[in-house]
């Protein structure tokens, strides 16, 4: 099922990060793409196909689907780092399919924070803190204390944008649902 539709979920985010700009009036510097699941699983291999619009990625209880095509090549462009949160007693996605994403990940020198936590298939508090810290440390802590200190100007603007928005999420959130339902 998975494969079935990350070809679409992909191309309505590639479309949607390449839009940002012309919503937000502004070109964003950053972005950091995080999901759950499903979400996740689409994050990272957005962020593999097309690193040039990601700069962070944050998956908890995700996979690498099969058809991810990982670089392998020292030529190929430089990936974001990506923090993988999984629960070691997860029902929908076993800890073994994460296991086996991560190697393929690590065999192509990709940055992958992994971390586990013996939990099912939800987010602990212990695993946002430390996808926070991740992201933290990746982007910078003064980086990340400017976007907190512009937080009100970006909700205008978001605010603004939110109907040019919808064009795009709900698409994706459609495709992501339906995966949901037909697990």
């Amino acid at each position: 099922m998975v494969e079935e539709t990350l070809g679409h979920s992909l191309s309505e985010l590639e479309a949607f990060l390449e839009e940002l700009p012309a919503l937000l009036e502004f070109q964003p510097r950053r972005i950091v793409l995080g999901g759950f699941s499903q979400g996740a699983t689409t994050r990272m291999a957005m962020a593999i196909s097309r690193p040039d619009l990601v700069t962070v990625v944050i998956g908890f209880s995700g996979l690498l689907a099969e058809s991810v095509k990982v670089p392998f090549s020292a030529l190929s462009p430089g990936t974001p780092p990506i923090f993988w949160g999984h629960g070691l007693r997860n029902p929908n996605i076993p800890h073994k399919l994460a296991v086996w994403g991560r190697k393929r990940l690590d065999a192509a020198g990709m940055k992958v924070a992994a971390r586990d936590y013996d939990i099912g298939h939800w987010i602990a508090p212990e695993e946002a803190r430390d996808a926070v810290a991740f992201v933290e440390a990746a982007l910078g802590a003064a980086r990340l204390h400017l976007l907190r200190q512009r937080r009100q100007l970006h909700d205008f603007v978001l605010t603004r944008a939110s109907r040019k928005l919808d064009r795009y999420l709900l698409p994706l959130l459609r495709a992501e649902q339906t995966l949901t339902d037909g697990r």
